[in-house]
């Protein structure tokens, strides 16, 4: 059995979105330039369009069970705006689909028995606060925020909001190859 999926990906997007400066991602200290889509994207989770043609797939390490190894399957997180939303494209192959576990499509599910996909984007660029976007291969939308660098400084401050919900929209796709996801942010939905 594999060990699920947890492909997330922390962006410092201070202000750089729309103006296509020049963002860093947490996996690398290279400026990373989050490209204009200048087609539609058809939300199906698939991201076999022309749009997300010519994007380059951000640079994957494995988080568990062997932090900063290359992951154990093939992994793609394809990333693009355009003039009102924020797209992330996860292809998440899988040698063995038979086995992706996703037992809920319930908002704001989150347990460990089920494999993830999502971006946490650092809004505000003080690597303290950040907002949470996540699916599953059942479509499953969870979203938070997140405060204090995800760190309970005591026993009544909880640094994970799973109450906070936004407007946001996702699609996931499953075959023989493993499972995709496509979500659509809108700028609106995000606080900078």
């Amino acid at each position: 059995m594999t060990i699920a999926t947890i492909a997330a990906l922390i962006l410092v997007a201070g202000g750089g979105l729309q103006s296509q400066e020049p963002l860093v991602s947490s996996l690398s200290k290279d400026p990373w330039v989050i490209p204009k889509i200048s087609q539609p994207v058809t939300l199906d989770g698939l991201s076999d369009e022309a749009a997300w043609n010519g994007i380059r797939p951000l640079p994957m390490v494995a988080f568990i069970p062997n932090p900063g190894a290359p992951p154990s399957e093939q992994t793609e997180i394809l990333i693009g705006h355009d003039e009102n939303f924020l797209y992330v494209a996860g292809r998440l192959y899988d040698r063995e689909p038979d086995k992706i576990q996703s037992p809920s499509k319930k908002r704001d599910y989150f347990e460990s028995n089920t494999e993830w996909f999502g971006v946490i984007l650092d809004t505000f660029n003080d690597k303290e606060n950040a907002l949470g976007f996540m699916t599953t291969p059942t479509g499953l939308r969870w979203d938070g925020m997140v405060t204090n660098d995800a760190e309970q400084r005591t026993i009544n401050d909880m640094p994970i909001n799973a109450s906070w919900n936004t407007f946001w929209d996702v699609a996931v796709a499953q075959n023989e190859r493993g499972w995709f996801a496509e979500i659509r942010i809108p700028f609106s939905s995000l606080r900078f």
